[in-house]
């Protein structure tokens, strides 16, 4: 936990004995609800009103403690202290006597390795190499449409390997754990945040997140006041000198390989990134604003589109028929939640959709888009992409790109 999460309670002992009790009537009752409701809808929803004290119990339990000052802290904790930690726990659990006849004979001859020590060890070196392999860049263009509920968190991974963030949603759990599936084991940093939108529910897991995967440097747009994750998150950066830059329209980011992202727009409410990387286009309206929307309908070099992700989560006002018709995408993606309070998408949008073909991270979790700048691959963490390995349209040249220049935090 302390490895994948970057936190340590400091309340787990005492929290425990007022957690645990319950917990049998917990899995016992909700999983005889979860039988019942395959078998009987009734049923499962009888049951699960027998199991929800205890359920609702374990929860407030576990904000109260977790809402204790000091009840954890940001800890840096490597995978190999990881290894080292369990070894030693396998040593002492399984490996007492002989460990104790080893340090007895240790003088005289040279000891004979135990099975589990050789399993253990051979177990760590595979996860080690797989793990590093894995990480290699491998030559493609990595765009990932992370599950965080209803907002937006977009993974890029550059084809040389530098990673960059877009938003990052409300839940730093979701966030944390998909980011550490994803970059290096060794390294936990992200090359670039960049902050598209500053309203609540697009940033307020970043500030929490800054110290788990610190940015080299932060690109942002919209107001710093909008809502106080925004402002957290500026002054995280600020207190940690991360070189920002204010987002300007034609802004390009250089991501290696011919690969830029380039600011469309940029305003008060966020900004507007286009992707692209030979033939690949990927629109990303992140913080579009109604004259955003206004002024890139006009923008005859814009389409097509290989992939577009959904404004505001599929929002009737910011996704309308004549702008969808006009990017022609030939993939559309649907940040969402199933149970969201609003009821996104709108009807209208999906309409609007006609034949696209459409993923959704309600439905298909996360939702990853690969490209060697002629080709584009879809691989999603539930269910099937129906698409197949496509080129991607071609678009108009690209502006050369650029490094903007640093200013102050906004």
């Amino acid at each position: 936990m302390a490895y994948h999460f970057n936190r340590l309670s400091l309340v787990s002992f005492i929290a425990n004995p007022f957690i645990l009790p319950p917990q049998p009537a917990v899995m016992i009752l909700g999983g005889l609800a979860a039988i019942l409701g395959m078998i009987f809808q009734p049923l499962g929803q009888l049951a699960a009103f027998i199991a929800w004290p205890f359920v609702a119990y374990t929860i407030r339990a576990v904000e109260f403690f977790a809402g204790l000052p000091g009840a954890a802290v940001s800890v840096d904790f490597p995978f190999w202290g990881v290894s080292l930690w369990y070894a030693a726990l396998l040593g002492l659990t399984f490996g007492r006597a002989p460990l104790t006849e080893f340090f007895q004979t240790l003088k005289t001859r040279l000891p004979k390795i135990p099975t589990w020590a050789a399993l253990a060890g051979l177990t760590i070196l595979a996860i080690l190499v797989w793990r590093a392999v894995l990480s290699i860049p491998d030559g493609k263009l990595h765009v990932t449409f992370l599950d965080v509920n209803t907002s937006d968190a977009v993974l890029i991974e550059t084809p040389s390997g530098d990673t960059l963030l877009v938003n990052g949603g409300e839940s730093l759990s979701q966030l944390s754990s998909q980011l550490g599936q994803r970059l290096p084991l060794f390294n936990r940093k992200l090359d670039w945040l960049i902050v598209a939108s500053t309203q609540e529910s697009q940033v307020a897991a970043l500030p929490r997140l800054m110290d788990r995967y610190p940015p080299a440097r932060a690109l942002w747009a919209g107001n710093v006041e909008a809502s106080y994750p925004a402002r957290t998150l500026n002054a995280w950066l600020t207190s940690h000198q991360v070189r920002v830059t204010r987002a300007e329209k034609g802004q390009a980011l250089d991501l290696g390989d011919g690969a830029t992202l380039t600011v469309l727009s940029a305003d008060a409410r966020g900004a507007v990134l286009l992707v692209e990387y030979g033939s690949f286009r990927a629109l990303l309206p992140v913080g579009m604003s109604f004259d955003a929307l206004d002024a890139l309908q006009a923008d005859e070099s814009l389409p097509p589109l290989t992939a577009l992700l959904l404004a505001d989560s599929g929002f009737a006002q910011t996704n309308s028929p004549e702008w969808i018709g006009f990017l022609d995408p030939q993939l559309v993606i649907l940040s969402v939640s199933a149970d969201n309070f609003s009821g996104l998408p709108d009807q209208e949008t999906l309409d609007a959709l006609g034949g696209l073909p459409l993923l959704r991270t309600d439905v298909n979790g996360w939702i990853e888009i690969s490209s060697d700048g002629q080709f584009f691959w879809v691989e999603v963490e539930r269910g099937e992409a129906t698409i197949q390995p496509t080129p991607a349209a071609p678009s108009a040249e690209p502006p050369p790109p650029t490094e903007p220049p640093a200013t102050e935090p906004p």
